[in-house]
């Protein structure tokens, strides 16, 4: 990507094939903007994970809901139970 610019490249006449040799890159890039403007994978990892992170999220409260004295629909060991009143008193402090 040397030589590329925010978007519209370079005016200068460099070399762009000898100054990626010497900075030890793998290659010049034909297009600049396909090596400036290809950053829509980490808005797209960081959508998906949030998203992944809010489905988890409401299954773990419908868990908790639900193995509650009110609804008894699942029993949880105690050792999930400990776990979840140790954090759940600690966010109360």
């Amino acid at each position: 990507m040397v030589g590329s610019g925010a978007l519209a490249g370079n005016p200068f006449q460099i070399d762009r094939e000898f100054l990626a040799k010497k900075l030890n890159f793998s290659g010049v890039i034909p297009n600049s903007l396909l090596g400036v403007s290809d950053r829509d994978f980490i808005a797209e990892f960081l959508f998906w994970s949030t998203l992944t992170m809010n489905h988890l999220s409401r299954l773990a409260e419908d868990l908790i809901i639900y193995s509650s004295a009110e609804f008894g629909y699942v029993s949880l060991a105690d050792a999930y139970r400990y776990c979840l009143l140790y954090s759940l008193s600690f966010l109360s402090r």
